[in-house]
């Protein structure tokens, strides 16, 4: 699953469930571009059984005088279903984070979308499966960043 932060794992999810890409459009141009934004586009949690806050959020961010059809509030509905409980998930994992825990995978999506911006920037260089880092060790530096705490990584342990 993707972290709530990932641009490219909530478009990944969006089309896994069949989400067109005008409606995805419309949210990203609302600035709902990730699990974690969708997740707090209103103060009601999707377990609430009471849906109108999500409908008048979704109304005035996204809708440009036109109303969202039923098919669509339903693709909403599960995608902010599951970023709700993605992000709460991830909270709570936060704040039992354990430093002997082994790092969060870093979804598939997220690692593409990566390689190709690493390709884009480093113009020039070679940039294929013998050059690009391991995925434990991508997992372990972002890991450390998201910690803000460096660790030292042995150069016999960089290839895992």
């Amino acid at each position: 699953m993707a972290s709530m932060e990932s641009v490219a794992g909530f478009e990944a999810r969006a089309s896994e469930i069949g989400m067109a890409d005008t409606l995805m459009q419309r949210l990203t141009d609302a600035g709902i571009d990730t699990f974690g934004k969708l997740a707090y586009v209103c103060s009601v949690s999707p377990t609430s059984g009471d849906d109108r806050p999500l409908k008048d959020a979704l109304q005035q961010l996204v809708v440009d005088g036109d109303q969202l059809t039923p098919q669509e509030l339903i693709l909403i509905r599960r995608l902010w279903f599951e970023s709700y409980t993605l992000t709460m998930t991830e909270i709570q994992n936060k704040m039992q984070k354990n430093p002997s825990d082994t790092p969060k995978t870093i979804p598939l999506a997220e690692r593409l979308v990566r390689v190709e911006e690493q390709r884009e920037r480093l113009k020039g260089l070679i940039y294929d499966q013998f050059v690009e880092p391991a995925h434990a060790l991508t997992d372990k530096v972002r890991a450390m960043l998201e910690d803000g705490l460096v660790t030292y990584l042995a150069p016999k342990k960089t290839h895992f």
